[in-house]
């Protein structure tokens, strides 16, 4: 088991050491040094914690969740909007399929399968084009 532990921790730098987590991690640290975004996604999570406040509630008032999910949604817009921001959310995007490729080639190897419904016969859509599980050992 201390194999299994090791390879994992060894994947796990190799994927911090990918050029896809370190434009992510740069992305993200340009953008939340904007002044303006970060206090913008501030006062978001801010509008969001009410929300979720008032939906936790046995009878939130329609008025008030209705105010501050427009807030919400007007902030999230103007958020999003940032070049800086959304440069971060390509980034992000771009390790998450990164990500989704990894997990895909990993139950592959331990079972046999890229999704529930079962493989099709190729890996063109998990890891680049292998036909053979061998091809992926």
């Amino acid at each position: 088991m201390n194999d299994v532990f090791a390879k994992a921790r060894a994947l796990g730098e190799a994927l911090q050491a990918s050029e896809e987590y370190r434009a992510m991690r740069e992305a993200e640290a340009t953008a939340m040094a904007d002044p303006d975004a970060a206090q913008m996604l501030a006062a978001y999570l801010e509008q969001r914690a009410e929300v979720e406040r008032l939906l936790a509630t046995d009878a939130p008032d329609p008025a008030e969740l209705a105010e501050h999910s427009e807030e919400m949604e007007n902030l999230h817009a103007a958020v999003n909007a940032r070049p800086l921001v959304v440069e971060m959310i390509r980034a992000r995007a771009a390790f998450s399929d990164m990500m989704m490729q990894v997990n895909q080639v990993l139950r592959f190897m331990v079972i046999g399968q890229t999704n529930e419904e079962g493989c099709g016969g190729t890996c063109g859509n998990c890891c680049g084009g292998c036909t053979e599980r061998e091809r992926l050992q």
